[in-house]
Parts: structure tokens; C-alpha cells; sequence
């Protein structure tokens, strides 16, 4: 019987990760992708198919928070092509019932008949998924068969993605677009909620907005009302919010015993807690303080007091005891990092694969990657891993984790593929991109700006990191660099010197000065030196990098870092084994 390649490629990954306000609408579309996947994966062994991407025993428990690509690549032993074609649908089929029955689990819910257009929904349920597969026949002898085989189907696919079916348009006029990505219309009511609406909304977790007679709930498409409330039915907790990872080293920084319980946190009418409790059998990392981390911000009281139809007096004896605790350990940062990072040259590693059993191999060292890449945001870095797959790592950072973290997954990353190489005999390596924004910003924008410092490092000639720093209140500060340079730890280094005594804003003068002496070295250095002894800095790491004649456009790289790690300063502790 004649070998075959298979792959099938499952979508839109847009709609399942991208599209999301809260981090729960992210971690949950991740995972229902990757349990898709899994399915998929499952199915095809079923059918007598051998798996190489992924390689990893999805039927054992430990595996269990394994993320699988969107993308499965097998072997198949067949009698001929309508064998493959047979195997290829049973696996499609799998991913639509498996969808299906998410679906259907959804809006079983009699609190979703109240709220659910049924015209839309049964619109929408059967236009969800993307499914292509493809596959070639190779001979299992001769030289590079696998290898051109592979090339070939990866070709194959791409076409068919590209060739994709183009059904006819099954729009609604007048409705809302689901506020999540604006591609599909609301299945949730148009107009003024009734009291009934109102509290199955706020059971399912469903935001309502608006004035106390005319409350609307947001608008979501199958996909959004599927990825809010089914974690909800299945009682799976809350994930834990952005808030609460950005007050993460605020919380660490104090005795615990300071902070206050849940007896002190203001409950709603219908007698719950006015922010959310996190699952801490799912993260234990914060089991100091489960809730969600807007609690901690006083200025957010009025907006939970209106979002909960409560009194804000309620939050009066909650305001006395954070005033205590700001006097003593100051406020909490609102900046949290989303870290995104990617393997580089992957595509021309495969290609420098000649075997079905290499692949498996480089396959494998991939899933190894991706489960320890999970553990360290998690349990090391006390952050949140929203996605970890093959060499694609998507995780939210506490401001004070984010430099090490990314340091420890680039070491990692090389050590897992440290023997393979790409087509022209260079190492494997990580590119990381990461994004510093406020809490309260819109998750989609904090992803995408993950994603443009991802693309960034990449641009800066991969192995690299880049960073971007997104105020609040306007402006962006960035710095890319290449890993080789030790940016992470000349970042933490220049953040302390600005901690104990360099004047934070003495960056900005230098960037004043470097606008003036564009094409004149010798007195921009000149000038520099005068600044430093006007304001009497004395500090030995600056005053080293300007005696060793430092050039225009060395400095311009410096200044870059300055800003960047005086406006951080502010914002992130020290980590203990920075501070001797």
C-alpha cells in the first residue's frame, strides 16, 4: 500500500483567539481551537493514521493543558486515495460535532431562550469552522521523497487556504455587529433589556451597559456568546484578569496578612461578590488574593458600583483600608506585559528536514518547548500563559517578570532545538515581542500590540526582543535589540540605576540634545558632559558608556533604553537578585 501526507489545517484562528475583550474570552477560544485540534488529531489515528505534527500522546492526562495547532500533519498507510479522502472527512466531521456540541451545550440554557435571535444564531452555527485538507502520495524509498513530498503539501495547502469557498453573504440589516471583531452579526438582543434579561446576562457573563430603565447587553455573535458563557456553565471559575496581573507584585511586595478578604469586598443585589473570584486550582499563582485585581483601584468604584446597581457608599470602609495600604506601600501600577513570541526560521528548519521520523523528532522537541514555556510564565514568573503551541508562546506578565521571562523562554527555546538546524545550518531561534499597556485597554488592542512588537524583534533580524511601552495618556516608547546584546538584563540593570539615583529626567534632556547635534559629534558628546556635571550625575555605568567615546548613533541606542527604563523605573520592582 502507498504512503500519503496529510495535512489539515482548522480556522478561523481569528475568530476562536483574536477576537476578545476579557482575557477569559482569549484563554477559552484558545482552548476551544486547540481542543478542536485535538479532535481532529484523535481521529485521524483512529483511522489508522500515524501523527507527526503534533507528536505528542494526547490520550494521556498529563497532557492535558497541551495546546494543539490549528494545523495537523500525518502519515497515512492506505489501499488509495478515496481511503485518505475517507479518513480526512471522518476527521472534519469530528471538529464540526465536536463545535456542534460545545454549541448546542451553550444555548441549551433556558436563560439564552430569553436573550437568543434563533434566525441569526441558525444562521451562524454552520458557517463557524474552516476546514481543508489535503495530501500527496510519496514512495517510501529514494532520496528526499519525504522531504519533497512535504514541500509539496505544505504548497497544496496554501493554495487551497487561498482558494477557499466563498458562500453567498447571509448578512442582516440593521443588526448590530458582535463587538468582539465586528465580522458576524449579534445573536443578542437589539434594543432595552427587561429586568429577566438583565439577570440571566449577569448570571452568564454577559456585560450589560447603560442607564438603570434602558440597559443593553453587548453584542456577540455564536462564537463570542459560546466563548462567554460556557465556562460559566461548566463552572470552571474565572480566569484571572488583566487587573489582577498587573497588582500582582504590589500584592507580593506587602505582608499578606494586610490585605483585606472577601468579607470586605461589596456583594450585588443577587448577593455576589462585585468582581470576580479566580479558579485557584487552575492558578494557583494567586491564591494570595483571587479576585479581580480592579478591587485595588479606587477610581474604578463609581463604574463597578453603576455596572452592579449597588450604592457607592458600599465601597466606603474598602476605600479607608487601600488608603492605609497606598500610604504604606504606594499604589499599585496599572501596567501589566503581554509577551508574544515566535520561532524563528521554523518553515526553513522543516525544510531542512529529510525524514518522516526527524520530523517527528522536531515535532516533539516543539511540544516539549511549548508545556515547559506554560510552566515558567505560570509558575515562575506568576503570570497567565493564554496560549503556549509548538514555537508560538502568547502569555500575560506582571511588569516585573516580563524582562526575566522572556530571557528564561529564548535560553529555553534553544536548548529544545539544539539539534536542528535550518536550511542553511544556523541554530533555531526565538524572537520576542513585548507590549506594555494599561489595564484598561481594550484586550484586542493589548494583543495587537503583542503581535506589532512580535513583528518588530522579527524585522530587527530575528533573535531578538523588542518592547514597546503604551502610556495611558499618549505616546510610545520602543526599544528592539538583538538577543545577543543582553537587552533583558541591560533593561533590569538601567531600571535599577534609575531607581537609586539617576534623575528620571535626564533622558529627556539627552533626547533634546540629540535633535540639536544631528551631524556634530564632538559637541553633542561635549554638551552631554556638561549635563552630566550640571546636574551632578556621578553615576559610574552612565559615566563609562560617554568615556569610552561613545558615537552619535551608539548613544541615539542608549537614549533609546534610558527613556524606556526611566519611565519603567516607576513601575517595576526589582527582582532580589538584581538589587546587590
Amino acid at each position: 500500500m502507498p504512503d500519503y501526507l496529510l495535512a489539515l489545517s482548522i480556522g478561523p484562528v481569528q475568530d476562536f483567539i483574536a477576537a476578545a475583550r476579557r482575557t477569559r474570552d482569549l484563554w477559552y477560544g484558545s482552548t476551544l481551537l486547540s481542543n478542536l485540534s485535538q479532535k481532529v488529531a484523535l481521529t485521524l489515528e483512529a483511522g489508522g493514521a500515524k501523527l507527526i505534527f503534533p507528536n505528542v500522546d494526547l490520550k494521556d492526562k498529563k497532557n492535558k493543558q497541551v495546546n494543539v495547532a490549528n494545523q495537523i500533519v500525518a502519515s497515512i498507510n492506505a489501499d488509495n486515495i478515496e481511503n485518505v479522502r475517507e479518513i480526512a472527512e471522518a476527521a472534519k466531521e469530528a471538529a464540526r460535532a465536536y463545535w456542534n456540541e460545545q454549541a448546542n451545550k451553550a444555548f441549551k440554557d433556558s436563560r439564552l431562550d430569553m436573550l437568543i435571535n434563533s434566525k441569526i444564531l441558525e444562521s451562524q452555527i454552520n458557517d463557524v469552522l474552516e476546514l481543508y485538507a489535503v495530501w500527496v502520495c510519496y514512495p517510501s524509498e529514494g532520496n528526499n521523497t519525504y522531504k519533497k513530498a512535504r514541500q509539496r503539501l505544505m504548497a497544496l495547502l496554501s493554495a487551497r487556504k487561498n482558494t477557499r469557498d466563498f458562500g453567498p453573504g447571509k448578512g442582516f440589516e440593521g443588526v448590530r455587529k458582535s463587538l468582539l471583531d465586528g465580522a458576524r452579526e449579534s445573536v443578542l438582543p437589539e434594543g432595552e433589556l427587561c429586568s429577566e434579561q438583565i439577570k440571566a446576562c449577569r448570571q452568564l457573563g454577559i456585560k450589560v451597559t447603560g442607564e438603570e430603565e434602558k440597559k443593553r447587553c453587548e453584542p456577540l455573535d455564536i462564537a463570542g456568546v459560546v466563548k462567554r458563557v460556557l465556562p460559566v456553565l461548566n463552572d470552571e471559575g474565572h480566569y484571572p484578569s488583566v487587573a489582577r496581573i498587573a497588582v500582582d507584585p504590589w500584592i507580593r511586595r506587602m505582608n499578606t496578612s494586610s490585605l483585606f478578604g472577601e468579607q470586605d469586598i461589596p456583594k450585588n443585589s443577587q448577593g455576589k461578590l462585585v468582581v470576580s473570584k479566580i479558579n485557584t486550582e487552575n492558578f494557583l499563582q494567586y491564591k494570595e488574593f483571587p479576585y479581580d485585581g480592579t478591587i485595588l483601584f479606587t477610581d474604578r468604584y463609581p463604574s463597578i458600583a453603576k455596572e452592579e446597581d449597588i450604592d457607592e457608599k458600599e465601597f466606603d470602609t474598602l476605600r479607608e483600608q487601600l488608603k492605609d495600604l497606598y500610604e504604606k506601600y504606594g499604589k499599585p501600577s496599572p501596567y501589566l506585559a503581554v509577551l508574544c513570541a515566535d520561532g524563528d526560521r521554523i518553515g526553513l528548519a522543516l525544510e531542512a528536514v529529510e525524514s518522516l521520523e526527524k520530523h517527528q523528532a522536531f515535532s516533539q522537541v516543539l511540544s516539549t518547548f511549548a508545556k515547559e514555556a506554560r510552566d515558567m510564565v505560570e509558575k515562575e514568573h506568576q503570570g497567565v500563559c493564554v496560549y503556549s503551541g509548538g514555537d508560538d508562546v502568547l502569555a500575560f506578565l506582571p511588569l516585573g517578570r516580563c524582562l526575566k521571562a522572556a530571557g528564561e523562554l529564548r535560553k529555553k527555546f534553544g536548548e529544545c532545538l539544539s539539534g536542528f538546524k535550518d536550511d542553511k545550518g544556523k541554530d533555531i531561534t526565538l524572537s520576542v515581542g513585548i507590549a506594555i499597556g494599561h489595564f484598561m485597554e481594550e484586550m484586542s488592542q493589548l494583543r495587537r500590540w503583542g503581535k506589532e512588537a512580535e513583528k518588530k524583534a522579527k524585522e530587527n533580524g530575528r533573535d531578538s526582543l523588542a518592547i514597546a511601552l503604551h502610556m495611558r495618556n499618549g505616546g510610545t516608547l520602543e526599544l528592539q535589540a538583538a538577543w545577543s546584546s543582553e537587552p533583558d538584563k541591560q533593561l533590569q540593570q538601567w531600571i535599577k540605576v534609575f531607581q537609586d539615583d539617576l534623575p528620571r529626567t535626564l533622558p529627556y534632556e539627552l533626547h533634546q540634545l540629540l535633535s540639536l547635534y544631528e551631524h556634530h559629534v564632538d559637541p553633542f558628546i561635549a554638551d552631554v558632559r556638561r549635563l552630566l556635571k550640571v546636574k551632578d550625575v556621578k553615576n559610574a555605568l552612565l559615566l563609562n558608556e560617554i568615556n569610552q567615546g561613545a558615537t552619535y548613533n551608539n548613544f541615539k541606542k542608549l537614549n533609546e533604553m534610558l527613556l524606556l527604563a526611566s519611565r519603567l523605573s516607576s513601575h517595576i520592582p526589582i527582582p532580589e537578585e538584581m538589587r546587590s
